[in-house]
């Protein structure tokens, strides 16, 4: 240690003697001065790492911690905060990137120093008093960033705090009462320190995704990232999408979407389902194209969600244009109205993920999504869709049907989307298309639809990737009644070419 560090950490050592002997306002001055100093002065890492070396240092700045938390319960004593404050700035400081001053601010119990003062801070800024709201603030913050730089880079130590943050006997929810009452720097803080113990550890991300702590502080961040979401420079939100995306990876989403405190209804999708939804759908699309990757147990989970939503979003767009609700429904219409929209989204996030997932170059992929029934769903869907919803080719003044269209606006399209895709190159969805009647139905779509933006293009992929290399699927259309020949892209790009027989009949012929 250099003389001047020498001298720095005895005059410390000094003015932490004094104010434990003579604990008088004057000395507190002083003290926290002192500690302010300090605080700056643990910017330099050598500093840091002699300063650690000083047992009496902290022995004796534990005294002082537990004194003023003790002077904390007197009334009116907004020093003693202020003091535990830049304490706690302190601790933040002189744990950083040093591992053996981690290790000993553990065994001093620093970090649950800590969590009694934070709880003590949360109950000012939960009763809305207004004295002490901006100390009690800082403090969350300030603890915050302390216990992430405690476990920061020390797997060890993260095993140890995260079961204790996780405990409802320990961490008593402290974790989740800073997502819903801290301001934003405190949450991107309390994000940063959720993030570092579940990076890569598919243990620590178990207790998360299974404790009642944990469920109530991952319900409370869905619930943030809703109000987020329209900041794109929100670093929350940012960090909140960085820890749903680690869960997704370490394969979570599963127990993610059906959480007791997160999953509502069978039939209905609850807000954070539709949160969860936009973050896997935002998370695929941002894969490199053909490595869209995800676990064959989400794949087929995902795949379940549409079998336990397709039958409600068949009544919804029965119900879309049904002219004879019954009075109750019609009380009820604005709750309606909500569930209908809920469904929709829905959808489109399940047919966006679906529509991804099916263009990825790994086999088991689509092979998963082909056994959880996506392909049979999409049909049924585009049957019922092709039957309610009306095709819009021009503009028009609004009516209701028309209302109905917008409102399940791209739905064909991206049903279209993925079966097309599913059927690239892959006999068995090919055969259970046209077993389906799905062959005719897509064929429907080979029309400009404005509510459906690129349908046409949309309808004649996927027709092309059902007839290629399909006898049968070639002749159920040749055997379909034809009112004219249109040379579609999609026969002439497998060197086909339509033709009109004489007894009306379409046949192919090799270009």
């Amino acid at each position: 240690m250099s003389s001047d560090s020498v001298s720095w950490t005895l005059s410390l050592l000094k003015n932490l003697t004094s104010y434990l002997d003579d604990s008088t306002q004057d000395r507190l001055g002083l003290l926290i001065e002192d500690i302010k100093k300090t605080v700056n002065r643990l910017q330099d890492g050598d500093f840091r790492i002699a300063l650690g070396r000083e047992d009496a240092f902290w022995s004796r700045t534990t005294r002082v911690w537990d004194y003023a938390y003790e002077q904390l319960l007197v009334p009116d004593n907004p020093q003693a905060l202020l003091l535990l404050l830049w304490l706690t700035r302190l601790f933040r400081n002189l744990v950083a990137g040093v591992s053996t001053n981690q290790e000993k601010a553990v065994k001093y119990e620093w970090h649950a120093k800590v969590l009694k003062t934070l709880e003590y801070c949360l109950e000012i800024i939960e009763s809305k008093k207004t004295n002490y709201r901006d100390d009690a603030m800082a403090f969350i913050n300030s603890s915050m960033q302390a216990l992430s730089n405690t476990i920061t880079g020390h797997p060890e130590l993260q095993q140890l705090l995260w079961s204790d943050l996780m405990s409802k006997d320990i961490g008593k929810g402290i974790l989740n009462r800073v997502a819903t009452q801290g301001d934003e720097v405190s949450l991107t803080n309390l994000l940063i320190l959720v993030y570092n113990p579940i990076h890569d550890s598919k243990a620590r991300s178990k207790i998360l995704v299974e404790s009642p702590t944990g469920i109530d502080l991952l319900k409370s961040l869905l619930c943030k990232a809703e109000l987020l979401l329209a900041d794109e420079n929100s670093k929350s939100f940012e960090m909140i999408y960085a820890i749903i995306s680690e869960l997704i990876d370490l394969d979570f989403f599963p127990i993610l979407y059906d959480m007791p405190s997160i999953s509502a209804r069978r039939d209905q999708p609850s807000r954070h389902q539709i949160a969860l939804l936009k973050f896997l759908d935002s998370k695929l699309h941002s894969s490199d194209p053909g490595q869209t990757q995800l676990s064959p147990s989400s794949t087929t989970h995902l795949a379940y969600i549409l079998q336990q939503l397709s039958p409600h979003i068949i009544n919804s767009l029965k119900d879309a244009t049904n002219d004879d609700l019954s009075d109750q429904a019609r009380e009820n219409q604005p709750e309606l109205m909500e569930n209908r929209s809920m469904l929709y989204t829905a959808l489109i996030l399940l047919l966006q993920c679906f529509g991804k997932l099916s263009q990825s170059e790994d086999e088991n992929t689509r092979a998963s999504l082909f056994s959880g029934g996506v392909v049979a769903v999409c049909i049924s869907l585009l049957h019922q869709a092709e039957e309610t919803i009306p095709r819009i080719t021009k503009p028009t003044n609004a009516n209701s049907v028309q209302q109905d269209s917008v409102e399940f606006a791209n739905i064909k399209r991206d049903l279209v989307n993925v079966i097309g895709n599913m059927s690239y190159k892959n006999r068995r969805v090919q055969d259970e298309v046209r077993s389906l009647g799905g062959v005719p139905a897509i064929l429907n779509q080979c029309n400009i639809d404005d509510a459906n933006p690129f349908i046409r293009e949309y309808a004649i992929f996927a027709i092309r990737n059902l007839l290629d290399n399909n006898l049968e699927n070639q002749k159920l259309i040749e055997q379909l009644a034809p009112r004219e020949v249109l040379q579609h892209p999609a026969v002439s790009d497998i060197g086909l070419r339509t033709e009109l027989s004489d007894d009306g009949r379409v046949h192919f012929r090799r270009l």
